[in-house]
């Protein structure tokens, strides 16, 4: 980046814009990479406080980089909400209400597989920050001017229909469109504060997947003991099985031997009934011949 003067936030905002649209793994290296190459202390200055986007941040600015015609979907839906909530018209913010838990449904689905395309994995819990993070937009003028940017630092929050705090939550300069200048935009100061923006930035990130985590092990081990308790009462059904085809198996062998005790009587009884047969032609020959 060439030379700029402390006075022009064009340049700043130019050199946020890319910084905040890399993978998250590079932002660091190359913001301070950038920082050096840049001819004028003051902006240099300014490019390496430029803070380290949460997750969910970072998230949100691939969303506006990547997903922009549905965050702009979102955005436009934001502003009629806010139009029925100032005419108070309830029928119209009842249907724009459905319409904005199907649109957030859909963004916090299509922030899963975007992360996922981008080569990260995020958890649920990310996405339900994304799509507060839109809420909020909805809600707040400024708030969508803020995710509007692409450089958002961290989720936004909304409280009803109050202003959102937007405290450090856009990296370089931003301009609220109701109020000018926001006090939570990038600021002055120690070159060491971005650094220290970017640890907490990192540990709540780390703290959010220790507790994603730590739900994972507890949901694993439930299913752990609910696929132990199945075992064991197919152990048991192979059990009674096993014992019901022994048994099975002894009656077959009792059936086999009541078979052949009765082929053997069915034998006897046929030489016995040819010996009748022959007994009674011989006495049929003996009539007759006395009668003859």
């Amino acid at each position: 980046m060439g030379k700029t003067t402390p006075s022009d936030s064009a340049p700043l905002a130019e050199a946020a814009a890319y910084l905040y649209g890399l993978p998250l793994e590079e932002f660091t290296a190359e913001r301070n990479a950038r920082a050096k190459d840049i001819a004028d202390k003051e902006m240099a200055s300014q490019v390496k406080k430029l803070p380290k986007p949460s997750l969910a941040g970072w998230l949100m600015n691939m969303l506006t980089l990547h997903r922009r015609p549905a965050v702009d979907e979102a955005l436009a839906l934001g502003v009629e909400l806010r139009a029925a909530q100032e005419n108070l018209d309830q029928a119209r913010m009842k249907d724009l209400g459905q319409q904005r838990q199907r649109l957030l449904a859909g963004l916090g689905k299509d922030s899963l597989a975007l992360a996922k395309e981008l080569g990260h994995g995020v958890s649920a819990s990310v996405a339900a920050e994304i799509e507060q993070t839109f809420r909020a937009a909805m809600t707040d003028p400024d708030a969508a001017a803020a995710v509007a940017t692409g450089r958002l630092l961290r989720a936004l929050t909304a409280s009803g229909w109050d202003a959102v705090d937007l405290a450090g939550a856009v990296g370089g300069p931003f301009d609220r469109p109701t109020s000018g200048p926001a006090s939570g935009s990038q600021k002055a100061g120690d070159d060491g504060d971005a650094e220290v923006e970017d640890a907490r930035n990192d540990l709540e990130d780390a703290e959010r997947t220790l507790a994603d985590a730590d739900d994972d092990a507890e949901d694993a081990g439930r299913r752990i003991a609910k696929l132990q308790d199945r075992r064991q009462d197919l152990s048991s059904e192979i059990e009674e099985l096993q014992r019901r085809l022994t048994e099975l198996r002894n009656d077959l062998r009792s059936l086999d031997g009541q078979i052949d005790d009765a082929e053997r009587v069915q034998s006897g009884a046929v030489r016995a009934a040819r010996d009748a047969q022959r007994a009674v032609d011989k006495a049929k020959r003996q009539l007759e011949r006395l009668l003859g």
